[in-house]
């Protein structure tokens, strides 16, 4: 009897074993299966942290490319402003000499006429 009593404790040591092995493999794939969708997970949040990232460098690109686009035409238009007083200035300088001038010719004529009236008098 201690024959078949020894069988019967190999044979259930057997079938623990078994039973242990069994559970241990679904222990395994079910860890496996959580460190497949943690890493699924994280390359989701990695895909979408790099998307946003690209986002905002595009919009931070387009609104520096707007900033020196206004920058530029306000400097543009500076510069034409400028050239614009330049040419006022020029304008009035010359028409302010033309005054004079015609201010001289006048004094002039009238000297001429009070001469001769002076004369003719």
């Amino acid at each position: 009897m201690s024959c078949a009593l020894f069988c019967l404790t190999l044979l259930q040591s057997d079938l623990e074993t078994r039973r242990l092995k069994e559970e241990l493999d679904r222990h395994q794939q079910r860890v496996r299966e959580m460190i497949q969708d943690h890493s699924k997970k994280l390359h989701e949040e990695k895909i979408q942290v790099e998307k946003k990232y690209r986002q905002e460098i595009d919009h931070l690109n387009n609104e520096m490319n707007q900033e020196m686009d206004s920058s530029t035409k306000a400097k543009l238009d500076l510069e034409r402003q400028k050239r614009i007083e330049a040419d006022l200035r020029r304008e009035l300088q010359h028409k302010m000499s033309t005054i004079d001038d015609l201010r001289q010719e006048m004094q002039i004529k009238i000297s001429k006429e009070c001469l001769q009236a002076v004369r003719e008098a």
